[in-house]
């Protein structure tokens, strides 16, 4: 346990460091053994990705520099192939897949790494879904034409030069790119109303409630992918008391706003206590039993 909690201090500090300067960072972390010596491309993504307090715009910065990128004469570890690779899109769209890749950092705004970046995820995209798109080239196309009817339908600026375009114009513009072919039209149509209907915007560009309900979809689909797994501790563990004091508060404060902006439950509910069925009650239900739980405490 002294060993988790002092690996977690040194996260903690690695992570405050690397939103200042990351190529300090990762140093750090590897200089406290949180990170191997040399460098695993794979291990840095998976901390990259599953860090929540790390500044996205710092993250872009890290994957986007030509060591990072692997282009440097000694060949070094490419983090930004690693980190492209550590996403499974099997089963998804494309629009579903990009906005999952860029949940994690900021596009960069200089275009030449914007390809790069773009071709990193077009390519993985590519190997794991395969029949969408005929080859990278294509599915390269298609990403770009997703980011760009995302400009067309939500841009303020861009609709005032033009008619946004039409599931119509959006068909057509992509017709005979899929190689020789066309794409499948059914998917460009899926793809169309998924981007009119919802705009593709980074989270740290959302505010307020917009912003919570944004992140909340997100942490719903996270959930339900194929990389969530959960670790059942035995019923009786001698860490459970010192866990619980860690993990209660910010559970009671999650609880207790989830409780304060839910519906209230009906009198039906209420009678049948169907508490699955409503936000209320399922909260009401976890904060009586953490404080079951706390009243159990020595």
């Amino acid at each position: 346990m002294s060993i988790l909690v002092l690996n977690m201090q040194w996260v903690t500090q690695g992570t405050e460091m690397f939103n200042q300067k990351p190529e300090r960072g990762i140093e750090f972390l590897q200089e406290h053994g949180v990170l191997t010596t040399p460098l695993d491309p794979h291990e840095v993504a998976i901390f990259l990705r599953e860090n929540p307090d790390l500044d996205k715009k710092m993250i872009r910065e890290y994957i986007c520099k030509r060591s990072s990128r692997g282009e440097d004469e000694d060949g070094g570890p490419s983090v930004l192939g690693a980190f492209a690779d550590i996403f499974d899109y099997a089963g998804l769209r494309i629009d579903q897949a990009l906005r999952l890749y860029l949940e994690t950092f900021r596009l960069p705004g200089e275009a030449p790494l914007n390809f790069l970046v773009m071709e990193r995820f077009a390519e993985r995209w590519h190997s794991t879904n395969g029949d969408p798109s005929a080859n990278t080239d294509a599915a390269f196309r298609l990403v770009y034409s997703v980011i760009m009817l995302n400009m067309d339908q939500h841009n303020h600026n861009a609709k005032k030069l033009n008619v946004p375009m039409t599931v119509e114009d959006f068909v057509k513009n992509l017709r005979g790119l899929n190689g020789s072919e066309d794409f499948d039209q059914i998917m460009l149509e899926a793809i169309f109303h998924s981007i009119k209907n919802e705009e593709m915007v980074m989270p740290a560009e959302r505010t307020g409630l917009v912003r919570e309900a944004y992140l909340w979809r997100v942490l719903q689909h996270r959930g339900a992918g194929n990389g969530t797994r959960y670790r059942a501790v035995p019923a009786h563990h001698q860490h459970h008391a010192r866990l619980l004091t860690v993990a209660c508060p910010p559970t009671m404060t999650a609880l207790s706003a989830a409780f304060e902006r839910a519906s209230p439950p009906t009198v039906e509910e209420l009678e049948t206590n169907k508490s699955r069925e409503t936000g209320a009650l399922m909260a009401l239900n976890g904060l009586e039993r953490c404080a079951s739980l706390i009243a159990r405490l020595p």
